[in-house]
């Protein structure tokens, strides 16, 4: 199980099989469940009995006892659900180490880096619905690249079932399926029908600019989901005993240098869980206990969150300079006592703490503007890629520009604002091996293509120089990700940037 892997568990129907796991004779008649138990209480859910009983959500209660009199109709419990749903994670987490609860039934498991513990992803996901059986709750589990592919693996099998989609093999799986499956608004899927698009594969086929000029924002959304691609991140809960590390010594420390180092080597374990989980903190506990039974606590803040080993070894060497250690150290703890989500945008220059060093450098700054060797970039709307930004000087602050229909580009899935655009764009070459598998030369350089996102077509400029290009991100087995395209005119291949 190696690379990014996520296992997604279904509890089919959550409400219905809570009440029938507390009371299972219930499980032989149709059963609903409502918001509350008075007759003009509309239906939340319903069994498979009372759907074949011609008993759907759209109903009230009155209304579906008139179209089925031995109707069971129960009220939903959430805080009950809630509670359920916590006590599912704690089990669960003895699977995986990290367990995102999605709601309604819904959870989602890191299945990556655990081939020591499982033979394959098979046996990890038979190990869920051995769980989940004990439990007396049906359940579907399916194994992909990330929440999209597992969650729609795990509904496209039986109870009791699992299904694996192995890596590369997202776009053959997703193709022959229904667009129902895809997570967007009913509305959108109606509009789907209407362009006649009825499976994932037919979406992925249609043409992007075409899908934007539909949907707009949604249909990039629509063209990322039919290629495999999920936007929405992995972010499990981390309970506090995975964010504590312990380290007791067989020897007395004296030396502040030592000390650093065995520090460092459980807080690199502590920051890797977080990154693992989408969080980062902003401070970390170290407990130290001494010779003479005290204790001595060293507390690392930071100004601003990170997920990192360095800022926060700067920061404990710097604290550790004027420590004295007069009774050596026989036991370290180190602590994440709180954390959050990483942010998925940098912070801005001016959003940056101010101070008399950060003066210094405006001051220079400015200074290189009035020379013209310093610019900062703004995002417009554009055709190609390198007329996408326009160039102001470093000092003037640029003023957000609101608009009703969001800019997206038409010549790739992740925004232009984590684009380092190559200007003008570098030639390159892709090299088939002839083994199913693609390499990408920039600069002499040969980089083996792990995975490829689009194709995206753009063309035009008849008013002045016409380009007709076709766009792929590229990503690379050392994890890089680059946009490159390929010149139809000029029949050559060239490299636009690359995704930071």
């Amino acid at each position: 199980m190696s690379g990014a892997r996520i296992g997604c568990c279904v509890l089919p129907e959550f409400p219905v099989a809570l009440w029938i796991q507390e009371r299972p004779s219930i499980a032989a008649f149709p059963l609903a469940i409502a918001e509350d138990e008075k007759e003009s209480s509309a239906l939340v859910i319903c069994n498979r009995k009372a759907l074949d009983a011609g008993v759907t959500r759209e109903l009230t209660v009155a209304q579906a006892h008139t179209l089925c009199p031995d109707l069971q109709v129960r009220a939903r419990d959430q805080q009950r659900e809630q509670q359920a749903a916590r006590e599912i994670v704690t089990r669960l987490r003895t699977i995986s180490p990290f367990v995102q609860d999605a709601g309604d039934g819904l959870f989602f498991l890191n299945a990556s880096g655990l081939r020591f513990i499982y033979d394959s992803e098979q046996s990890f996901a038979r190990k869920i619905i051995d769980l989940m059986t004990r439990e007396t709750l049906p359940a579907t589990v399916g194994v992909g690249a990330n929440k999209f592919i597992a969650r729609i693996a795990a509904q496209t099998v039986k109870p009791g079932e699992t299904r694996i989609v192995p890596s590369s093999t997202e776009r053959q799986f997703l193709a022959p399926l229904s667009v129902n499956l895809l997570p967007v608004s009913d509305e959108t899927k109606a509009s789907l029908y209407e362009l006649g698009l009825r499976t994932i594969g037919q979406v992925k086929a249609f043409p992007l600019n075409e899908l934007m000029e539909r949907f707009a924002a949604d249909g990039m959304l629509l063209s990322r989901l039919a290629n495999g691609d999920d936007p929405d991140t992995f972010l499990p809960e981390l309970p506090p005993d995975l964010l504590y590390k312990r380290f007791p010594l067989s020897f007395a420390l004296f030396n502040t240098g030592s000390l650093c180092l065995y520090v460092e080597r459980l807080l690199e374990r502590l920051l890797e869980r977080l990154r693992q989980a989408g969080r980062c903190c902003r401070r970390c506990d170290i407990i130290c206990r001494l010779e003479d039974k005290t204790d001595l606590t060293i507390v690392v803040a930071l100004d601003r969150p990170a997920s990192t080993l360095p800022p926060f070894m700067r920061q404990l060497r710097q604290s550790c300079e004027s420590l004295d250690l007069s009774s050596g150290v026989v036991d370290i703890t180190v602590a994440i006592p709180e954390n959050s989500l990483l942010l998925l945008e940098q912070l801005s220059f001016q959003q940056r703490s101010t101070g008399a060093a950060t003066g210094e450098v405006q001051a220079q700054l400015a200074k290189l503007s009035e020379e013209h060797h310093c610019f900062k970039s703004q995002l417009q709307a554009a055709h190609l890629p390198e007329q996408n930004f326009r160039f102001l000087p470093a000092t003037e602050k640029i003023k957000a520009e609101r608009s009703e229909r969001p800019f997206v580009q038409p010549y790739a899935g992740h925004h232009l604002s984590g684009l380092r655009l190559l200007q003008p764009p570098v030639a390159g070459d892709l090299i088939s091996t002839g083994k199913q598998s693609m390499l990408l030369r920039v600069k002499q350089t040969l980089h083996t293509i792990e995975r490829t996102f689009g194709p995206w077509k753009l063309s035009g400029g008849w008013w002045q120089s016409s380009f007709d290009r076709i766009y792929y991100e590229v990503q690379t087995t050392d994890r890089k990700l680059y946009l490159v395209f390929y010149d139809r005119i000029g029949a050559r291949w060239f490299v636009q940037g690359v995704f930071d």
